[in-house]
């Protein structure tokens, strides 16, 4: 967590109600909390101040701020909207390096110590919703609106609750009770809270938090733990399971680069970007089954191979899954199979373009797009390809052949 507002605590007026008005498509703005003092209370303390009104002035503050789409945080406006542009530019470089959403409303929190005499407390999220930021100029308020992503449970929680205290919640476990607009935050509480009752330390704190949270190495930890005989299906996570200090028998046969011209055919490539031997032997052998590790210092056109893998591929007839970690990688590699009337074949699926509606927009270009391009153009000019090839062959042997 880069930096976490507290938006709200127990003057957040009904939680759930925010919850409601991001997924009735609302934007939400941020604001103090203006304490009395600074209302002509003469200087009197909050605690005072709420004794002698006889009323909570922090909650009738945070009900007065939801009935105008406001939340409400108790740091100081300087603070809040450097807190805020934190906030959004470090969700703003989750999704373009990683492609995922990590910005999160959090409603309600689970406290507990992990035994009875520890002094130290710890704190977890419970309901996540999912938010983006809207910051139209650098002077213009900050507005928090509903991401296209679905609201979930804390998933990390759920596990630790089960390794470590035997705690299961089923009912949370998958998709979540849900009331007239959205989950129902109030009926997930009170789950929370019973499933707790009865152990010392734990307490369900009626918070909203904002932040960023990534549960990235849990859901692959999860996907290894959950599908470990379904992944081993595949020899070589089998052998990392199984057997990794063994010599591994399932990896990809390269041909020499001097043998290309005379065992593959220009029709048996399908490489729509330049390439020289050693890579076209990469690209070649990414076909004939097994496994390789394609490495090279920066510049040497791993992108440009990864690029004629993928067309190669496509070209028998196969689908591709290419992933990357950082975004860019993944950017630069379509781009490329786009300049070369590619892109049509590509489906973003983890992007700040993976939403429902534009992997349909997608599918729908790339079922109305057709190319040009036949198959006899393409024997022709593998036809032409190799006559040329042949022809500056026959010139370097001329060359080289010893003669008197």
């Amino acid at each position: 967590v880069a930096e976490a507002l507290l938006l709200a605590k127990q003057g957040c007026a009904e939680p759930a109600a925010r919850e409601d008005a991001l997924a009735e498509g609302k934007k939400i703005s941020v604001r103090p909390l203006v304490k009395p003092t600074q209302e002509g209370n003469g200087g009197r303390d909050l605690q005072l101040f709420q004794q002698n009104r006889g009323e909570d002035y922090v909650r009738e503050f945070a009900q007065h701020a939801l009935e105008n789409n406001e939340l409400v945080s108790e740091r100081e406006q300087k603070e809040l909207d450097a807190g805020l542009v934190e906030l959004y530019r470090k969700a703003r470089s989750d999704l373009q390096e990683g492609g995922a959403n990590t910005l999160f409303l959090a409603l309600g929190m689970l406290k507990w110590k992990q035994s009875e005499d520890e002094t130290r407390s710890y704190r977890a999220p419970l309901i996540l919703v999912p938010v983006k930021i809207e910051r139209k100029s650098a002077a213009s308020r900050v507005k928090i609106m509903a991401h296209d992503d679905e609201t979930v449970f804390n998933m990390t929680l759920l596990e630790m609750l089960r390794q470590d205290f035997g705690l299961r919640l089923p009912q949370l476990e998958g998709k979540l009770p849900e009331d007239e607009s959205g989950v129902d935050v109030a009926l997930i509480w009170n789950i929370v809270r019973k499933a707790v009752i009865d152990m010392k330390g734990f307490e369900v704190v009626e918070e909203v938090v904002l932040s960023t949270f990534s549960f990235a190495k849990y859901l692959m930890w999860k996907d290894l733990s959950d599908r470990t005989a379904e992944l081993k299906g595949s020899p070589f996570v089998a052998h990392l399971i199984d057997t990794p200090r063994d010599p591994y028998e399932g990896s990809a046969e390269f041909m020499k680069p001097s043998e290309i011209d005379e065992k593959i055919d220009p029709s048996e490539l399908f490489m729509p970007l330049p390439a020289d031997s050693s890579q076209i032997v990469a690209v070649h052998a990414s076909a004939q089954g097994g496994d390789f590790v394609l490495e090279g210092p920066p510049g040497t056109g791993k992108s440009q191979t990864i690029a004629n893998i993928i067309a190669h591929n496509l070209g028998l007839g196969r689908r591709v899954l290419f992933v990357s970690e950082k975004m860019a990688a993944l950017e630069v590699v379509y781009r490329r199979l786009v300049e070369k009337g590619l892109g049509r074949f590509c489906l973003e699926l983890h992007s700040s373009n993976a939403n429902k509606k534009d992997v349909l927009g997608q599918l729908d270009r790339s079922w109305s797009e057709r190319g040009e391009e036949t198959a006899e153009h393409w024997q022709a000019e593998a036809a032409r390809l190799k006559e040329l090839r042949d022809s500056l062959n026959g010139l370097v042997r001329a060359l080289h052949t010893p003669g008197r």
